[in-house]
């Protein structure tokens, strides 16, 4: 026999489904431990799944939670920048979403205008404007540069775009709830890239194996290290100043 199914929320009371890619994104949420590809109930009506990055994973974790039979879907997590205004930190409500096939998906305005008034009494900097979807990590400016000439977009990551896709086709609210980490003209530590997997854990030998390839690498190891702390503490606020419910209303 094989292991049984996966340990379910309990759906009595849930409105919320969340969607984490990392680990580390989920645990601006909870102190709970938690599991990869799991519901986990953050409380009585918040239930988060942490899918992992890239397109597919989220669409899988938003048709497991909408199988919970949930009102609403949020896409929680970081964001790269795409214009120089934004900095590591500020947190990203975007009031559009654009895909990478080009398709336009518009969030929940109350819902959004509810976040950012909660969020006001804060010192948190809240950035709105489009956001686009990136098929893979952004690593150079010129990279970044170019999806904001393309896009018109202010920031990008690889998720939201299949979130929002699956609560429109259920008929759904959705926001997205994104912390910058990269600013526009940082490059990202391609070693550093390779060698992690899709939920950010690193294959630690391989890694120290391509910084010693490449010491200059370290340095933008570094400022990555210290602009993930910066979205974190800002996610982190998010979830003490919002409630059960991160400010959704039905």
């Amino acid at each position: 026999m094989g292991p049984g199914p996966l340990p379910q929320p309990d759906t009595s009371d849930l409105s919320i489904g969340l969607i984490a890619a990392l680990p580390a994104e989920a645990r601006c949420l909870t102190d709970q431990v938690i599991d990869l590809d799991t519901p986990v109930q953050i409380n009585h009506q918040l239930v988060c799944l942490t899918c992992g990055m890239g397109a597919e994973r989220a669409h899988q974790a938003a048709q497991r939670l909408l199988a919970l039979d949930i009102k609403a879907l949020v896409s929680w997590g970081t964001a790269g920048a795409l214009i120089r205004e934004f900095r590591s930190g500020d947190l990203f409500i975007p009031d559009i979403i654009y895909s990478a096939r080009v398709d336009t998906y518009i969030p929940d305005s109350d819902w959004r205008r509810r976040i950012i008034e909660a969020l006001g009494r804060t010192s948190v900097t809240i950035r709105t404007g489009p956001l686009a979807e990136t098929t893979n990590i952004l690593t150079s400016a010129r990279q970044k540069s170019d999806l904001h000439t393309k896009t018109g977009a202010s920031a990008t990551d690889m998720e939201t775009s299949a979130i929002i896709k699956s609560a429109h086709a259920a008929g759904l609210p959705c926001i997205a709830i994104r912390s910058i980490v990269d600013e526009a003209h940082m490059a990202l530590p391609e070693k550093v890239l390779k060698y992690t997997n899709a939920y950010g854990k690193p294959d630690l030998l391989r890694l120290l194996v391509g910084i010693f390839c490449a010491p200059r690498q370290i340095s933008h190891l570094y400022q990555l290290s210290r602009a993930m702390k910066a979205a974190t503490r800002t996610l982190m606020t998010v979830a003490r100043e919002t409630n059960e419910t991160l400010m959704y209303q039905y």
